[in-house]
């Protein structure tokens, strides 16, 4: 008889555990798409889902979800965030073409419409996103400047719609959404070196102090932040090795020795296993095709100890 509660007590407890996992449902029309196929990215799960409109324009998307979760709806080039938690359901009624020009204005929600999905239309709606040719044809000095007076005004565009709207959002969410778009910008540091040089040639300006406003800005090595703020991994993969490929560069570490002087760096930057691994992934696919026989081994018995 005990045996047999325990049991029970089992089911119990996984089913009360797994409450929290729901389907979710967005769904709607879409005019003036490019070709018939629209795609969901689901950011923390990796997911990217695939439909295709029927003859009328209209889809549907289902999908499990644990927490609210940043979702994005594209077709082409147009892409429509979304703020989708457990159990919701979300209907409404997109032009492509209109998304594509930046109108998110445009967008109709007939069911689902919160308040952090307003907050993110709002905001690429207002956002001030330099081009290419403004950014990189800046001098250092100019270039940090211009950067931190962007995430300044970006950053108020936020703020500034929680205190105007009245309108109630998930402060984690707005957190995380705060990050995220500072992601892109956070990226043209990588960037800068090449694409200033061409466009500026023999540029003698000085590198100032604390260059990269976002290496004490942004957080790093965090499960959370790395996990649930799109597009943050390529990011942070990209920052770590930065950081490394720059000290070897320095040090002019010999090529016989690249494999063990790299994984030495990263162990010493005691980065979450996650993180490690894709770090390592991400650097040793762009450098495997110059090792050898020896040194792909040697990678593949580190990134082991790291899955390990």
């Amino acid at each position: 008889m005990n045996r047999w509660l325990m049991v029970i007590s089992c089911i119990a407890c996984l089913w009360a555990c797994n409450t929290h996992i729901k389907e979710a449902v967005v769904k709607g029309k879409v005019t003036n798409a490019l070709g018939s196929r629209l795609y969901v990215e689901i950011c923390g799960q990796d997911s990217l889902l695939q439909t295709r409109l029927d003859s009328t324009g209209h889809f549907s998307f289902e999908f499990s979800l644990s927490d609210g979760a940043y979702v994005r709806l594209v077709n082409g080039k147009a892409a429509l965030p979304l703020y989708v938690t457990p159990g919701m359901t979300i209907n409404l009624e997109m032009d492509a073409q209109k998304l594509r020009e930046g109108d998110y204005a445009s967008i109709v929600f007939n069911e689902g419409l919160n308040g952090e999905t307003q907050m993110m239309l709002d905001f690429y709606s207002k956002q001030w996103f330099p081009s290419s040719q403004e950014m990189f044809v800046c001098s250092p000095a100019e270039f940090k400047y211009l950067i931190s007076q962007v995430v300044r005004y970006n950053d108020s565009i936020i703020d500034v719609f929680g205190v105007e709207s009245g309108t109630a959002c998930d402060p984690l969410f707005v957190k995380l959404f705060k990050y995220q778009v500072k992601v892109p910008f956070a990226m043209s540091y990588f960037y800068y070196p090449m694409y200033h040089s061409l466009l500026v040639k023999q540029d003698t300006a000085a590198v100032p102090e604390n260059f990269n406003i976002f290496d004490n800005t942004l957080p790093k090595n965090d499960s959370l932040v790395y996990n649930k703020v799109y597009r943050y991994k390529t990011y942070e993969v990209a920052y770590w090795n930065d950081r490394i490929s720059t000290a070897m560069l320095n040090e002019q570490v010999p090529d016989s020795n690249v494999v063990a002087t790299y994984f030495e760096k990263l162990s010493a930057l005691q980065l979450l296993p996650q993180i490690s691994m894709d770090v390592a992934q991400a650097f040793f696919s762009q450098q495997v095709e110059g090792l050898s026989l020896d040194e792909k081994a040697l990678v593949e018995k580190y990134i082991n100890v790291l899955k390990d």
